[in-house]
């Protein structure tokens, strides 16, 4: 008995898009005063992911790319958030002598 089901490469460009702008992101999001620019490559990242495992799902084609590339996404949100509240913190506590 061969169970074997077919599957096709259709979310696969949105995988490899997705991680591309995640691994991006993730490395502007780690450098302090251009973590905001991140956000530009952050958004894509998490979008192209979440269109990529639909299409993956719905044609069951591999997902690695696209979770790969969501993970990335949600890293880099976290950094940006961190970043952005360090820098919006330190500056309201400069403005306060």
């Amino acid at each position: 008995m061969n169970n074997k089901t077919d599957s096709s490469n259709e979310g696969l460009s949105w995988g490899v898009a997705s991680l591309v702008f995640g691994i991006v992101a993730v490395l502007f999001s780690i450098i302090p005063c251009v973590g905001f620019f991140a956000l530009i490559l952050d958004l894509p990242a998490l979008i192209f992911a979440v269109i990529g495992l639909s299409k993956a799902k719905k044609n069951n084609s591999p997902k690695g790319l696209a979770i790969a590339g969501l993970i990335l996404g949600i890293i880099a949100s976290i950094f940006i958030a961190i970043n952005m509240f360090l820098l919006l913190g330190f500056g309201i506590l400069a403005s306060w002598d």
